[in-house]
């Protein structure tokens, strides 16, 4: 499996790996138009060019969309599955069904956030309108999804993913998680004059 580590606040995201001590981080600022991948190891952040990213998610999207066959909006049959506990907390299940995908997804409603949060986000992404069946289904459903399951036939294969959260913490987060660190140098870019 793949760990990840996010922050998220309103328009501003922060994506690390989870590997033992700091690792490169993504930040979006979309509320800037901005985004930067760092290197901690070599004390330096890449500027990403923040509209070809979001036309390759849209690219994504579209085809993850057409592979699972995400179906239409309001075409979603929910049914519901026995609960279970992820991350302590307890959650129901549902299946949803659209078109020809199919995908599980457990919520919790002990904690003060709904998918709505990340609704411009995934906007931005392209995922709510490639995934217009799916996403309409999921957001229908009461409290915040903690666990999916999918499987998606790839070229005859069968493909399976099951994102899972393993901690959330709903706090406020410190600016300077979505800033550059104080020391790096933007690569490709002149030092900023001394003052």
């Amino acid at each position: 499996g793949v760990r990840s580590r996010v922050w998220f606040a309103g328009r501003k995201v922060r994506l690390e790996g989870g590997g033992p001590g700091p690792g490169p981080a993504l930040i979006l600022r979309l509320d800037q138009g901005a985004a930067f991948r760092l290197d901690p190891a070599e004390h330096t952040a890449e500027r990403l060019d923040l509209e070809q990213m979001r036309a390759q998610s849209r690219a994504d999207s579209a085809l993850a969309g057409e592979l699972m066959g995400a179906g239409e909006p309001d075409t979603v049959r929910t049914s519901p599955l026995p609960g279970k506990t992820v991350a302590g907390y307890e959650c129901r299940g549902w299946r949803l069904r659209s078109g020809s995908a199919v995908l599980d997804v457990y919520t919790t409603t002990a904690v003060p956030v709904s998918l709505e949060t990340f609704g411009e986000f995934l906007e931005w992404t392209g995922a709510a309108g490639a995934l217009a069946g799916l996403w309409g289904g999921v957001r229908k459903l009461r409290g915040f999804p903690m666990e999916t399951h999918r499987q998606v036939n790839v070229l005859g294969e069968m493909q399976e993913t099951v994102p899972t959260v393993t901690r959330l913490q709903v706090a406020p987060v410190a600016a300077s998680m979505f800033e550059l660190p104080k020391g790096y140098r933007v690569r490709g870019e002149a030092d900023p004059p001394a003052r």
